[in-house]
Protein backbone atom coordinates (compact mmCIF):
# COMPACT_ATOMS: atom_id res chain seq x y z
CA UNK A 1 0.00 0.00 0.00
CA UNK A 2 2.96 2.16 1.12
CA UNK A 3 4.59 2.26 -3.08
CA UNK A 4 0.90 2.69 -4.63
CA UNK A 5 0.03 5.86 -1.94
CA UNK A 6 3.97 6.98 -3.41
CA UNK A 7 3.03 6.81 -6.73
CA UNK A 8 -0.16 8.65 -6.16
CA UNK A 9 -2.45 6.28 -6.06
CA UNK A 10 -5.60 6.57 -4.02
CA UNK A 11 -6.19 3.21 -2.02
CA UNK A 12 -9.27 2.38 0.68
CA UNK A 13 -7.70 0.04 2.82
CA UNK A 14 -10.46 -2.86 3.43
CA UNK A 15 -9.55 -4.71 6.81
CA UNK A 16 -12.57 -7.10 7.83
CA UNK A 17 -12.08 -7.26 11.23
CA UNK A 18 -10.82 -3.92 12.54
CA UNK A 19 -11.85 -0.65 11.07
CA UNK A 20 -9.01 1.92 12.12
CA UNK A 21 -6.42 3.19 9.51
CA UNK A 22 -3.23 2.42 7.93
CA UNK A 23 -0.61 4.42 6.55
CA UNK A 24 -3.28 7.19 7.81
CA UNK A 25 -5.77 6.14 5.26
CA UNK A 26 -8.85 5.58 7.03
CA UNK A 27 -9.85 1.64 6.70
CA UNK A 28 -13.66 0.50 6.02
CA UNK A 29 -14.81 -3.14 7.22
CA UNK A 30 -15.99 -4.10 3.41
CA UNK A 31 -16.41 -3.24 0.10
CA UNK A 32 -19.76 -2.66 0.35
CA UNK A 33 -18.49 0.81 2.58
CA UNK A 34 -16.85 2.49 -0.26
CA UNK A 35 -19.36 4.82 -2.16
CA UNK A 36 -16.84 5.28 -5.42
CA UNK A 37 -15.88 3.27 -8.11
CA UNK A 38 -13.37 0.67 -7.23
CA UNK A 39 -10.48 0.15 -10.06
CA UNK A 40 -8.70 -2.59 -8.50
CA UNK A 41 -9.18 -4.84 -5.63
CA UNK A 42 -6.20 -5.87 -4.00
CA UNK A 43 -5.74 -8.88 -1.81
CA UNK A 44 -3.25 -9.62 0.81
CA UNK A 45 -5.07 -12.28 2.73
CA UNK A 46 -4.82 -16.38 2.62
CA UNK A 47 -5.96 -17.96 -0.66
CA UNK A 48 -8.74 -19.57 1.06
CA UNK A 49 -10.47 -15.90 2.14
CA UNK A 50 -10.70 -14.93 -2.26
CA UNK A 51 -13.16 -16.58 -3.05
CA UNK A 52 -15.23 -14.52 -0.44
CA UNK A 53 -13.70 -11.27 -1.78
CA UNK A 54 -14.13 -11.91 -5.12
CA UNK A 55 -17.84 -12.16 -4.67
CA UNK A 56 -17.36 -8.66 -2.67
CA UNK A 57 -15.75 -7.46 -6.02
CA UNK A 58 -18.19 -8.37 -8.14
CA UNK A 59 -21.03 -6.97 -6.10
CA UNK A 60 -18.96 -3.82 -5.94
CA UNK A 61 -18.69 -3.83 -9.62
CA UNK A 62 -15.02 -3.79 -9.62
CA UNK A 63 -12.96 -3.24 -12.75
CA UNK A 64 -10.08 -5.90 -11.25
CA UNK A 65 -9.27 -8.46 -8.63
CA UNK A 66 -5.76 -9.30 -7.87
CA UNK A 67 -3.90 -11.21 -5.57
CA UNK A 68 -0.57 -10.91 -3.67
CA UNK A 69 2.43 -13.04 -4.31
CA UNK A 70 2.08 -16.52 -3.29
CA UNK A 71 -1.96 -16.25 -3.42
CA UNK A 72 -3.56 -18.36 -5.85
CA UNK A 73 -7.29 -19.30 -6.42
CA UNK A 74 -9.05 -21.16 -9.06
CA UNK A 75 -12.45 -20.77 -7.11
CA UNK A 76 -11.78 -16.51 -7.13
CA UNK A 77 -10.38 -16.64 -11.01
CA UNK A 78 -13.56 -18.20 -11.73
CA UNK A 79 -16.09 -16.06 -9.47
CA UNK A 80 -13.78 -13.07 -11.24
CA UNK A 81 -13.53 -13.85 -14.72
CA UNK A 82 -17.81 -14.87 -14.32
CA UNK A 83 -17.91 -11.48 -13.42
CA UNK A 84 -16.18 -9.68 -16.00
CA UNK A 85 -13.40 -8.74 -13.35
CA UNK A 86 -9.89 -8.70 -15.08
CA UNK A 87 -7.79 -11.40 -12.55
CA UNK A 88 -4.06 -11.51 -11.94
CA UNK A 89 -3.03 -13.83 -9.43
CA UNK A 90 0.30 -14.98 -7.73
CA UNK A 91 2.01 -11.20 -8.74
CA UNK A 92 2.75 -8.01 -6.18
CA UNK A 93 1.20 -4.77 -7.58
CA UNK A 94 4.39 -2.91 -6.91
CA UNK A 95 6.92 -5.01 -8.85
CA UNK A 96 4.11 -4.85 -11.89
CA UNK A 97 3.80 -1.51 -11.38
CA UNK A 98 7.32 -0.73 -11.53
CA UNK A 99 7.87 -2.79 -14.47
CA UNK A 100 5.71 -0.96 -16.28
CA UNK A 101 6.40 2.19 -15.44
CA UNK A 102 9.83 1.00 -16.20
CA UNK A 103 9.23 -0.41 -19.87
CA UNK A 104 6.84 2.76 -20.57
CA UNK A 105 9.90 4.50 -20.11
CA UNK A 106 12.09 2.99 -22.14
CA UNK A 107 10.01 2.52 -24.81
CA UNK A 108 9.87 -1.49 -24.51
CA UNK A 109 6.53 -3.91 -24.49
CA UNK A 110 5.96 -4.73 -20.55
CA UNK A 111 5.93 -9.12 -19.95
CA UNK A 112 2.61 -10.41 -19.00
CA UNK A 113 2.03 -10.58 -15.53
CA UNK A 114 0.26 -13.92 -15.49
CA UNK A 115 -3.46 -12.50 -15.73
CA UNK A 116 -6.77 -14.15 -16.86
CA UNK A 117 -7.95 -12.29 -19.15
CA UNK A 118 -5.90 -9.02 -19.03
CA UNK A 119 -3.79 -6.73 -17.13
CA UNK A 120 -5.87 -4.29 -15.64
CA UNK A 121 -4.02 -0.52 -16.63
CA UNK A 122 -2.87 1.34 -14.00
CA UNK A 123 -4.79 4.44 -14.88
CA UNK A 124 -4.30 8.26 -13.48
CA UNK A 125 -6.21 8.41 -10.21
CA UNK A 126 -7.17 5.11 -10.04
CA UNK A 127 -9.24 3.83 -6.59
CA UNK A 128 -8.17 0.68 -5.28
CA UNK A 129 -9.26 -1.22 -2.72
CA UNK A 130 -6.47 -3.29 -0.46
CA UNK A 131 -7.96 -5.85 1.33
Amino acid sequence: MRYLLAQGYHVIPVRPLTSDEVLGVPCVASLAEIDEPIDLVDVFRRADAAPEHAREAVAAAAKAFWLQLGLRSPEARQIATAGRLDYVEDRCTAIVHAQLVSARESGQAAAEPGSARREPPPPEGDRGAQI
